[in-house]
C-alpha cells in the first residue's frame, strides 16, 4: 500500500485516544483493474484530490508498477 500525505486534513479524521494528532484516511483508491492506458492520469487525478491511500496487491499484475512510476516525483510519498 502507498501512502501520500499531501492534503492530509481534507480526506481523514482523528483517530481518536490512539496516537495523539493521528488521523487515519477516510478514502482511497482501488487499483485493480486500472487500465494501463489511463492509469497514470487516474492517479494523478486521484493524487490532486487528496487521495492518501492506493490499494494495491501482486495479483494486480502490473498495476504495482504503474503506480509506482506515477508516484515517483509526488512530495510525501512512500512507495
Amino acid at each position: 500500500m502507498a501512502i501520500v500525505s499531501r492534503h492530509r486534513r481534507a480526506i481523514s479524521r482523528p483517530l481518536g485516544g490512539v496516537l495523539p494528532g493521528a488521523s487515519e484516511p477516510r478514502i482511497g483508491l482501488g487499483c485493480m483493474r486500472l487500465p494501463s492506458d489511463t492509469a497514470l492520469e487516474t492517479i494523478d487525478a486521484a493524487v490532486d484530490a487528496g487521495i492518501t491511500v492506493f490499494d494495491t496487491a501482486r495479483a494486480y499484475e502490473e498495476n504495482e508498477r504503474l503506480l509506482a512510476g506515477a508516484l515517483h516525483g509526488v512530495d510525501g510519498a512512500r512507495i
